[in-house]
């Protein structure tokens, strides 16, 4: 049956069914006990490590809840800042970071939460069913449209004000209902599909860490005689290669920017974020020097590796491309200049393998943010075979691990287009364009 349309008059919505309205998000809190309140100003020092869960935006994702950070305020703390209480089944919408005004509804681990100022929570009248509400703040127009209207420069933020101006599509309480349910198992559907992609992805990520492991420590001839290295940690090597520090083959932290630079100078800066766990530089940014943070010091050039010194449980390592050749990085690495004695990709694999970054981290001190200072990185140990056969070797890991690369690009389109479709999914349904079906 068809059903008979009419423009909402919002452009972000488009044309819902004839029997829906429009609705601002302030206006779905009319009755008794109902609210809609941001959560509270926390300063760090009221943090405690047990009480009441302290929740951020953070843990608010798009339409589910993320559990990290071990935050809790105390019961006296609570009670002195007459904080809101937050409980089960609450709807937390963020006003802070991309995408602005998604939700989540808040989970039962605990009996009662408290949230960051940033966390908005709505209670809303019992004519809304908050899933579908939800799910309407999940879709990316409606994102679009909250960060249309935000303030903010360095960083956009939505005022609850602000927030309360959105509008919703609202179809009767039972078809929200429907609608809700509907999706909540579709969705389901579609992330156990997503889940099995990452499954592969995850399986194809440690077989590729485990061939340039084998590869750097045992050599690609497996007839050649193994030698002990003395090392526990790195066991058996094949006879002929050369276990030494780190530091005879590359000089460190060669160059650096000065106070002293032109301040209008622009910059193509790499943060520790900006390296993946697959050695990829993304998300450089490009900067003006006066506007740059203070750690935006270090020069690359070409065939330089980057690894970096603190957050080492990222493991942020990278091999310097020509495109990337005079790029400045964060403080936070050792820019390490490969010399004649090592091919710079194999040092790339070299420190990439997982016996390598397994030292980095037990060498780190530090329990929430591990570093490890300069000279131990430097005087940790790598595996080093001729030049002859370190060129043996780079040329079968560039081919091998293309491969790997290839099938993880695969498998990680197939997520990006199985979350496309479940958006698309949501925004068709939340706004009536296509009706559940019949029970």
């Amino acid at each position: 049956m068809k059903v008979e349309m009419k423009d909402s008059g919002i452009p972000w919505i488009g044309k819902i069914p004839k029997d829906w309205k429009i609705a601002r998000i302030k206006d779905l809190t009319t009755e008794e006990n109902t609210l809609f309140l941001d959560g509270d100003w926390i300063d760090s020092y009221n943090i405690t490590d047990e009480g009441i869960r302290y929740l951020t935006t953070g843990n608010i994702g798009e339409g589910y809840f993320k559990e990290q950070g071990n935050g809790y305020i105390s019961q006296n703390t609570f009670d002195k800042l007459k904080c809101l209480a937050v409980y089960p089944n609450d709807l937390a919408i963020s006003r802070l970071n991309i995408p602005l005004g998604r939700s989540c509804i808040i989970p039962n681990s605990f009996e009662k939460y408290i949230v960051a100022v940033d966390v908005t929570i709505l209670r809303c009248d019992s004519s809304y069913y908050k899933r579908y509400l939800m799910y309407c703040m999940n879709v990316p127009s409606y994102n679009e449209m909250a960060k249309l209207i935000a303030r903010g420069t360095t960083m956009l933020r939505l005022s609850r004000t602000l927030l309360g101006t959105l509008q919703l599509p609202i179809p009767p309480y039972q078809l929200q209902k429907q609608i809700a349910n509907f999706l909540d198992e579709k969705c389901a559907d579609v992330d156990q599909l997503i889940t099995l992609q990452q499954q592969m992805i995850d399986e194809l990520k440690a077989y590729k860490q485990s061939v340039i492991t084998e590869a750097v420590c045992k050599g690609l001839d497996k007839s050649v005689p193994m030698k002990d290295s003395g090392i526990e940690w790195i066991g058996e090597v094949p006879e002929g290669w050369i276990v030494a520090p780190l530091k005879n083959y590359v000089s460190c932290n060669d160059k650096s920017l000065s106070e002293n630079e032109d301040k209008n100078k622009i910059i193509n800066y790499i943060e520790i974020g900006s390296v993946n766990n697959c050695g990829e530089i993304q998300n450089v940014q490009e900067l003006i020097f006066s506007n740059a943070p203070s750690r935006a010091r270090r020069k690359v050039n070409n065939n330089d590796v980057i690894i970096s010194c603190v957050r080492t449980y990222l493991k942020s390592i990278a091999k310097i491309t020509n495109e990337q050749d005079n790029y400045i990085c964060s403080t936070g690495f050792a820019v390490l200049r490969p010399n004649r004695k090592i091919n710079p990709d194999y040092l790339y694999y070299c420190l990439f393998s997982d016996v390598f970054t397994s030292n980095v981290e037990a060498n780190s001190t530090g329990i929430s943010y591990p570093a490890i200072n300069t000279p131990k990185l430097l005087g940790l140990k790598i595996i080093v075979p001729t030049r002859t056969e370190q060129s043996i070797i780079v040329s079968f890991l560039n081919k091998k691990i293309k491969e790997i690369d290839t099938l993880i690009s695969i498998k990680q389109q197939k997520i990006d287009e199985l979350k496309e479709y479940k958006k698309s999914m949501i925004y068709e349904y939340i706004t009536g364009k296509k009706q559940v079906p019949n029970e």
